[in-house]
C-alpha cells in the first residue's frame, strides 16, 4: 500500500508516539516556510524538537526509532 508523503508524515507521527517520542507532522503554522522549502504540497514535514533536558540516551533511541520506522 502506498501512502500519500502527508499521510506518511502522520503514520510516523503515530507511530513514535506510540514509542513515547513526541512529534509533529504538518505545516507546523509556518505556511511561507514550507512554500519556500518546497512542502507546503506534500503536507509540510515531521518536526522533531530537543530541549535542555533531552539527553543523548533519548536522541539515541529517536534516531533508532526513526531508522527502523522508515526501513518499513
Amino acid at each position: 500500500e502506498s501512502l500519500e508523503e502527508h499521510e506518511y508524515h502522520a503514520r510516523l507521527e503515530l507511530e513514535l508516539d506510540g514509542r513515547g517520542i513526541c512529534a509533529q507532522a504538518g505545516l507546523h503554522n509556518a505556511p511561507r516556510v514550507h512554500a519556500t522549502m518546497g512542502t507546503m504540497e506534500s503536507g509540510g514535514t515531521l518536526r522533531l524538537s530537543a530541549s535542555a533536558f533531552t539527553d543523548e540516551g533519548a536522541i539515541a533511541r529517536t534516531c533508532e526509532a526513526l531508522g527502523a520506522l522508515v526501513q518499513q
